[in-house]
């Protein structure tokens, strides 16, 4: 057969391919297992803005607090913005 050559080729790329997904998967499951297992938005919100105080990349840090803030619900968003506002 001539595609048999080709095919073995797949094959072994196939493999490569899945023995490399799974080495992500397992590396991945054991970062997930290091992590709480639950954290409040409001626990992420109040370490960006202490992050702000202590990070030489204040821009970055920034973005990432107002994001967290932007993920909190309505009446919490308002107290932090009043809070920000003084």
């Amino acid at each position: 057969m001539a595609g048999t050559g080709a095919d073995s080729d797949i094959e072994r790329r196939l493999a490569e391919l899945e023995a490399e997904s799974d080495r992500r998967r397992t590396e991945l499951t054991e970062l997930a297992q290091g992590l709480p297992a639950e954290v409040s938005k409001r626990e992420i919100l109040r370490d960006s803005i202490a992050e702000l105080r202590t990070t030489p990349a204040i821009a970055e840090a920034a973005r990432r607090a107002g994001r967290a803030a932007m993920a909190l619900p309505g009446s919490i968003a308002a107290h932090v913005r009043a809070r920000l506002a003084r």
